[in-house]
Order: C-alpha cells, then structure tokens, then sequence
C-alpha cells in the first residue's frame, strides 16, 4: 500500500500525488497517460492519469488508499458506494497556480458492449471524484457518459454545438483533422464522451484516439494554434512541445471547464 511519512508529518499534495505515481507505476497498470492542458493564458503540464484492475484494489484497499490522499469523507463515501460493479479505477492529478487537483475515476467498461448492442443513446463508463488538495471545498462528482451508436457527422455535430458562438473554433478544425487521419466511411468512429460535473457550468467531450497510433507530430500547427487561440506566448508553447511531439496521441478533451473557460487538453502516452 502506499506508504507517506508518519501521521503528524506534513505533506504537500505535490509530494502526495509524486509518492502516489511512485506507488501506481510499480503496480500492474491498465492504461498510463500524461497530457497538459490549454485555457485562456494558462499552460499546465504537471498532469497525469494511471489505473488499476478494480479485482486488484479491493473496496477497503481503495478506502484505505484515498483517505491517505486526504480525499474528503463525503465524496470518499459516496466513492465506496459506487464501487461495486467498477471495472477499472483510475487515479489522476492536476497542478496549477493555486491548486493541486486529486483525482479518482470508476470505469464501468463491461456494459458498454450490451449499451451498444441494445441501442442506447448514451452510457455511463465512467463517473470522477474531484477534490482540490489545497481547498477541497473546491470539488466535483463528474459524470461521463459514452454515446456509441452515433456516425461520425453525428460525433462532429455534437462538438460543434459546445461552441455555438464559434463556428470556426480551431478546436473543431482539430477534431475534423483527426477524424480525417484515423476514420473511414465505414469504421467507427473514435469513441466519444460528454462530461457534466455537479454544481458548475462544466459542459464538455472526450474523443479517443488510442487505436490510431498517431504521434503528437500530427497536430503540430493546430496544436500551436489552440495555444495562440488560449493566449499561452509562443515560447511558453515552443519550451514544451519538444518533450511530447513524438509520444502517442491518447485521447483529447475540450469545451467549457468547470470555472467556465473554454479549454482544450491533450492526452499522450508517455512511454511511447
């Protein structure tokens, strides 16, 4: 189990979520990501997302584990209580200027096969527990849920319409790009979610692009040019895209944030 320094001993959630990597990269992993993340003016890059078998955390272990993250009692207990019938848990962090974001996702995969196959508009594969180490006054419950049936007009449409006042958001110019490189008329689209949080504005997707392979590398002048479009100074994009251009696109994700900034984050393998 992860192990902190003696009770009593202070912690900053930086060397909390640092000792919590430490700890997941030497368990048997379902899917390792990193990513940064665009909005108006700010760059964070300081972001990762690991999971594990929800067979190999059992419910107490989980219990046990988030409380050494100082996750708050009532979204833990409401975290144990939806535990049952999770597939995967995931654990992700996020740090910017005045936060330090905990993260842990339940993934209910199994479902999605019979949803798919019995029609269903949309389903739940995964709901989020947010918590600001620094304030956890500041937190979410995020649900996401997978539309599986729709083509890939259908997927473009429903992105469009997050941005209704910007027809030619260059988030929609990415999206189309990708979809170009990795689609045909007649595979399936990449899988594609939407993300509603309780109690703010947050309105957003999640397109997935893991079976494409594509290298960073893909996007380069539309990646340069969202971060023209968030006002994040060339330079401060340039000191950064060295490190990720050659890993493997994971997914992006992107629309309104829960402060009500538009945003756009950029998920990679970084083993690739």
């Amino acid at each position: 189990m992860l192990s902190f320094p003696e009770a009593g001993t202070a912690l900053a959630p930086a060397a909390r979520a640092s000792l919590l990597l430490a700890w997941l990269l030497a368990q048997p992993l379902d899917g390792y990501e990193k990513s940064f993340k665009m909005s108006e003016g700010r760059l964070l890059e300081k972001r990762f997302l690991a999971g594990l078998l929800a067979a190999d955390l059992p419910s107490a272990q989980l219990g046990a584990l988030c409380r050494r993250l100082e996750m708050p009692a009532d979204l833990l207990a409401s975290m144990v209580d939806q535990y049952a019938g999770a597939d995967v848990v995931h654990f992700g962090y996020e740090e910017g200027p005045g936060s330090a974001i905990f993260k842990v996702y339940l993934e209910y995969a199994a479902g999605l096969d019979a949803a798919r196959a019995a029609g269903i508009e949309s389903f739940l594969l995964h709901r989020a527990f947010k918590w600001d180490a620094l304030d956890p006054r500041r937190r979410a419950v995020a649900s996401y849920r997978c539309f599986p049936g729709l083509a890939h007009e259908q997927v473009l449409a429903r992105i469009a319409a997050l941005y209704p006042e910007r027809i030619d958001h260059p988030v929609l110019d990415l999206v189309r790009t990708l979809t170009r490189q990795t689609t045909t008329d007649k595979s399936a689209p990449p899988m594609y979610l939407e993300v509603r949080e309780t109690d703010n504005p947050r309105a957003s997707f999640d397109l997935n692009f893991h079976a494409a392979q594509l290298k960073l590398t893909a996007i380069e002048s539309q990646a340069f040019e969202l971060a023209r479009r968030h006002s994040i100074p060339t330079s401060r994009f340039q000191s950064l895209w060295p490190d990720v251009a050659a890993r493997t696109l994971c997914h992006i994700s992107g629309g309104l944030s829960r402060d009500g900034q538009d945003f756009l984050t950029i998920y990679y393998d970084p083993l690739s």
